[in-house]
Order: structure tokens, then sequence, then C-alpha cells
């Protein structure tokens, strides 16, 4: 005969393949998800292009169908994670729920062997703060038991803990962090308060206050582990003697690990949950999640009210435990308990059982005890683990089912939306328009060759010519230094070179003064730079004018540098193995006719004067006795004679800067016109022109080009959808 041991070993390792298909699934289903929101992001796109209002409208009619579909898949997957982590459990979970004060925490005391030092227990004050899983772990004694810890998150316990409180009592402003809530006195009520959202109102002041008596907890890292002997503090909201404790505010959940007191008790766990009636935002929805994450059987525990009657805390409580399992009846997996204390009569039991029985609460079987009495409980709950054992399959079951039903709806709900999605756009476009590209071409070619050769022409002409601009920037620059002369030898007082000094000063005072000239002259870079940009310029505004400024549907207007560089990328696109032309491009996007480094030399070479270092710098006569006066005067001739030599050198160089602008514009027209031969390279050009037809005559052939592309998108969105559909089937 089986044991109950070995049976809830069978139902858990029956679950495992049910979890993990159901994971698999959820992979699927988000691959499909990712699929649905890119043809649904496509389609405001294909209606932009589309001019025929019946077809605009049919596109517009799909999006509702399409976050309808994404929408079911969201639930699907919310739905599947959680019986994936059902059914990826190691243990087999019941769930002892209940309002506050009704001896919960007794009844598990007697199951676990735990004592008031580990689950905290007073008949006259809310007791239990965090949620806890009590696991039976046979192999530990007593005294090793332990818990695992798990912390809200900052972010996690601003939403499910603070905010609550400042919704439903109308705060404002609420804070957007833990660390702003922890800082900041809650803010008063804006409308008189009645006398339940007053005492809400304490309890979230309290934790704002105290915050700082378990902020630190928060983020910590998961699964903190605590001995036996500290685990009250973790999750009771006062200790022994009274005191309030408030590390139980940050604490998601306690698994305690002990050795039970039922015999055979196998892998399974008992969840001790908060009792309900306490002053808390948000307990019953948290109450709900806690049952339909963690629970796979519930016990209602109850004691006898007062009258014997059935209250509403007790049909409250009833109807929160459809909404965490919808496909359960709780009938189908809650045990009610009713636990008698001493003082209750058997009249008073029976009494209040009938009702229950004749009540709208509907469970499996309603169980009497004595929670005080641990034998009473172990034969009670003996009754209700078998119960639960014998039915567990069956439920797990019927949930597995209906959550993978509501699946093959999504299945359906895509497949009727990619049919209606394939017979939207027109099943084939028109051919019209590519008899015309030819003669477009050839006028654009001919306006391209054209001004490029009088371009060419414009800087031959120029390019045995002195530089005249160069010319009057070197004077400027000239009259600017002379200047600059004075007005620095002016400031020399005695201090620089009294004494034997004047033998140190003026050496350095010439290499300043060489500096000085040799930097004047990089301003020659910004003329040069100037110069290249307007042939850059000129040149693509031959393109522009060609097609009248039509190649901007493929290259925005912008400075020619970059201009020239998209351009090159649009060339390396159709042209990757020869790359002729797009080389052609680049280089003429980036030459420079560089000052540092084609002139520069020569302009130091004539700076020796003013190098003491030089063997052909100017004597001085410091060493016999010059005066500052007479060695003023060397260094102004010297510094006449340096800036006067490089301005003669620099104006005698002014024909090389003409012919650099020649050859520059000279290479790139070869390069455009007659890359391999005059005809090779009009055909290449005719291959890019073709390439992008829609893009330049877009009067033309972008409708064609447009609802092919559209056409072709379209059908890839469709049969990628029907792939991953397939696959989730």
């Amino acid at each position: 005969m089986t044991s109950r041991s070995e049976k809830i070993n069978e139902i858990i390792a029956c679950r495992k393949p049910i979890a993990e298909k159901t994971a698999k699934t959820v992979e699927h289903l988000k691959a499909v998800s990712a699929s649905l929101e890119q043809f649904r992001d496509f389609l405001p796109k294909v209606g932009e292009k589309i001019d025929n209002a019946e077809q605009k409208n049919a596109i517009e009619s799909l999006r509702p169908d399409f976050d309808r579909c994404l929408t079911l898949s969201s639930d699907c997957q919310t739905k599947l994670r959680q019986i994936e982590l059902r059914f990826s459990r190691p243990t087999l979970n019941i769930g002892i729920v209940g309002n506050a004060r009704q001896g919960k925490s007794k009844f598990l005391q007697a199951l676990t062997g735990l004592t008031d030092d580990e689950i905290p227990s007073a008949p006259e004050d809310h007791c239990t703060g965090a949620p806890s899983m009590i696991v039976n772990r046979p192999d530990l004694s007593e005294t090793s038991a332990y818990a695992d810890l798990d912390f809200y998150t900052k972010s996690e316990f601003l939403r499910d803990v603070i905010l609550p409180f400042y919704n439903t009592l109308g705060l404002s402003p609420q804070p957007v962090s833990f660390d702003n809530f922890a800082n900041t006195a809650v803010p008063q009520p804006s409308r008189q308060l009645n006398a339940t959202e007053k005492e809400l109102y304490k309890k979230l002041s309290d934790r704002q206050a105290r915050c700082n008596e378990y902020r630190e907890l928060l983020d910590a890292p998961v699964k903190h582990n605590v001995p036996k002997n500290e685990i009250l503090k973790y999750i009771a909201q006062q200790d022994k003697k009274k005191n309030k404790l408030a590390k139980w505010i940050a604490v998601k959940l306690a698994t305690i690990y002990c050795p039970f007191k039922i015999p055979d008790a196998g892998t399974f766990s008992l969840c001790d949950t908060p009792g309900l009636g306490d002053f808390v935002c948000g307990a019953e929805a948290n109450l709900v999640h806690n049952i339909a994450d963690n629970i796979d059987s519930i016990m209602m525990f109850s004691k006898i009210p007062d009258g014997s009657i059935v209250e509403p805390n007790h049909t409250q409580l009833y109807d929160l435990i459809p909404q965490a399992i919808p496909e359960f009846s709780p009938k189908d997996w809650t045990h009610y308990v009713v636990n008698r204390w001493d003082k209750d009569s058997d009249s008073a039991l029976a009494s209040f059982v009938k009702k229950i029985e004749d009540s709208s609460i509907k469970v499996r079987r309603i169980i009497t005890l004595n929670a005080v009495k641990q034998e009473d409980v172990l034969a009670n709950f003996d009754t209700i683990l078998k119960d639960i054992a014998g039915n567990q399959q069956n439920l797990d079951e019927t949930l597995y089912k209906a959550r993978f039903k509501e699946v093959e709806k999504l299945v359906g709900e895509i497949q009727t939306l990619v049919e209606k999605a394939t017979n939207v756009l027109p099943k084939s476009v028109g051919n019209i328009g590519f008899g015309q590209l030819q003669p477009l071409f050839n006028d654009v070619w001919k306006k391209v060759t054209f001004g490029l050769s009088q371009i060419v022409k414009e800087y031959r002409k120029l390019a045995e010519e002195p530089d005249g601009r160069l010319a009057a920037a070197v004077d400027e620059i000239k009259k600017s230094q002379a200047t600059y002369l004075e007005g620095r030898l002016d400031k020399v007082s005695e201090e620089d070179y009294a004494g034997g000094k004047l033998s140190v000063f003026t050496p350095e005072l010439q290499h300043e003064l060489r500096i000085e000239l040799s930097k004047a002259f990089d301003k020659l870079d910004k003329l040069f730079q100037a110069d290249f940009a307007a042939i850059r310029q000129k040149a693509v505004d031959v393109f522009i004018a060609a097609d009248k400024g039509k190649l901007g549907g493929i290259i925005e207007r912008q400075e020619p540098v970059q201009w020239l560089t998209d351009m090159a990328k649009r060339w390396q696109d159709i042209d990757s193995e020869t790359s002729e032309i797009a080389d052609t491009i680049k280089t003429f996007a980036t030459s420079a006719f560089s000052f540092s480094a084609y002139l520069l030399p020569r302009v130091r070479e004539k700076l020796n004067v003013l190098d003491s270092d030089s063997s052909d710098s100017l004597p001085f006569g410091y060493a016999s006795g010059d005066d500052w006066d007479a060695v003023r005067d060397k260094i102004e001739s010297a510094f006449e004679k340096a800036l006067n030599e490089v301005s003669t050198a620099l104006k005698k160089l002014s024909t090389d800067v003409s012919r650099a602008r020649f050859a520059m514009i000279e290479q790139f027209a070869d390069g455009i016109m007659r890359s391999g031969s005059h005809e090779v390279a009009k055909n290449r050009w005719y291959a890019f022109y073709e390439e992008y037809r829609a893009y330049v005559w877009t009067d033309i052939f972008a409708k064609l080009e447009e609802n092919t592309a559209l056409r072709n998108d379209w059908n890839r969105y469709v049969a990628d959808i029907e792939s991953k559909t397939n696959e989730l089937k």
C-alpha cells in the first residue's frame, strides 16, 4: 500500500514534466508576442503609404485584433508562469489562512514542534507580521531548525507595502522611491478621514517613523539565513515581552526548515499567512497573491464566534480564495478547520458547524479540533493530509488543462488574425515605369559629367597662378606679428635682465619669439580648409542640380563632407567588390592641404635666426657687455629678418596651393567619370541610379517600389507569426 509520503513524492514527480512543458510554452509565447508587436508597429507605416481608403480602413481594422492577441498572450504568460512555479516546487504546500486571533499559530506549533520562540502567538494582539513557509525536514533535529529570509527590494516595498496606503487614503504627493518615503514626512490628509482611515494613517506613519529599523534589510541578498533562535524577531510584530518589532516589515517570505511532528509526513510545507483584520492596506491582495503563488491546498481556520454565527469576516475571507485560482471552486481545495477552545460547549460547536454547512461557504470537509492539544491536531490533520494527497493530482490536471485551454484560444485568435491580414494588401503590384529609367539617367549623367568638367577647367586655369589670397593672408599675419613684437619687448623690465641675468634671459626670449612666430602662420590652415570645402561644395552642387535635388531622397542636405560620406556608403552597399567609386568619393571627402604638414617645414627653417642654439642665429654681444637696448635692437633685427624670409618663402609656395586644389578636383572627376573607362563608369552609375530610382524619381518609381517592398515585408511578418504560432501549437 502506498504511503502518504510516497504519494506526495509521486505528485511532485508528476509535476516536473508539466513544469518543463509550461516553461517552453512561455518562451514560445514571448516569441509570438514579439512578432505580433513588430507587425502591429508596422501597420501605421503601411497606412501612410496606401492611397486606397478601403485598404487603409482594412489595415487600421487589424489593430484591435493585434491588441487583443497581445493582451491574451500576456495573460497566458502570466498564468503559465504561475503554474510553472507551482509545478516546479519541491514540496506540496498547505496554506493556513484566517483572521487574526483564531489560534492558527498554536495549530502550526502542534504540527511542527516549533514554539512561541519561532511562531508568534498571543490571544490579544496581531502577532504574525511576515508570511512564512514551514518546510518539513526530517533530517534536521529540533535544535538545528533555521530560516531563509527573502526581503523586499526597495522598489517592491514601495509598490506593494507603502503605495496602497497612499492610494486608499488619497495622500499626495506620493513618494517616488523608498528613500523619498523614508526621508519625507507622510503628507497630511486632504480630506476628513473616517475612523478606519485614521487607523490606516497611523499604520502608515508608523512605517515611516520606524524605517531606520528595517531599511537596511531592503535589497539584502535573498535567502538570508538565520538560526532558530533569531527567527521570531524577523517575522513577529512583537517579542514575548510585547515590545514592538520592525524587521518583519521588510520580510517578503520566511522559509523555516524543521522536522514535523507528523509521522510519514513527506515533502510538504505549511504556509503561515498573517491574519486579516489588522489595519493594513493591501492585506487582502497580498493574501490572494500568496495563495496563488505558494499554496496547493487551503485550510480556513476559525474559532467559534460568540453566538456561533457565521460572520461577514468568514465569508469575506472565503470570497478571496477564487480570486487566487479562478479555475478552482473553494470546495475543490479548501478545508474548514473549526478551532474549539476549552471554554466552548458541544452545543456551540455543533451550532456553528451546522451554520457553516447551511451557509454559502462550501468546502471539501469541516474539521473540528482543539489547537492547543497536539494529539487532537495531529489526528485531524492526518485526515486532511490523506485527502489532499488523494485529491491533488486531479486539481493539477484541472488547472493545467484550463490554463492550456487559454493558449489554444490564443492560437485560434492568431490564426484568424493571420488569415485576415493575408488578404488586406493586394496580391500583386503593377510593373510600370521601368522603361523610363534610361532617358532619365542619361540626362543626369550628361549634367554630372559636364558640371564636373567645368569645375576641373576652372581650377586648371588657376593651377599655375600664385594664390593672391594667400599673399594677403601672409601680409596680414606679418603686420600682426610686428605689432606683437613691439608689445612684447615693451613689457621687458630691468628685473628680467639685470646683471648677469641678461645672458640667460636673452636666449629664452629668442625661443619664445620663434615659437610665437611659428604658431602665427597656423592660421593659414583655415584658409586652405575653406578652399577645399568650397571645391567639395561645388562638386556636391553638381550632383544635386543634375537630378534637381532628388538625391535628397537617400542623402539629406548637409555640409559637403557628410554628404559625400553618405554617398560613399550608398556606393559600398551596391558595389562592395570593386569599391573604386566609393573610395574616390571618400578620398575627396577627406582631402586637405595642411599648413602643418606641407608648409611648416619651410617656415621653421627660416626661423633659425631666432634660435640661439643654431649656427644661423645672429650674434649677440651680451657676453662682452652689451646693455639691454643694444640687445633689443639685435632681437628686433633678427625677428624682422625671420618674418620677411618666412613671408617671402610662403608667397613663393602659393602656386603649390593652387596646384593642390586642381589636383584634388581633377582626381575626383576622373574617378567619377572614368573609373575603368568612361563607358564602364557610366554603366556603374546607371546601376547606382537603378538601385535608388524610387528615391530619386519618386513620382515615377516610388509607388511601385513601396508596394513591392510593403508586400514583401507584410508577407514576411505574416510568415513569421505563422511559424511561431505553429511552434506554440
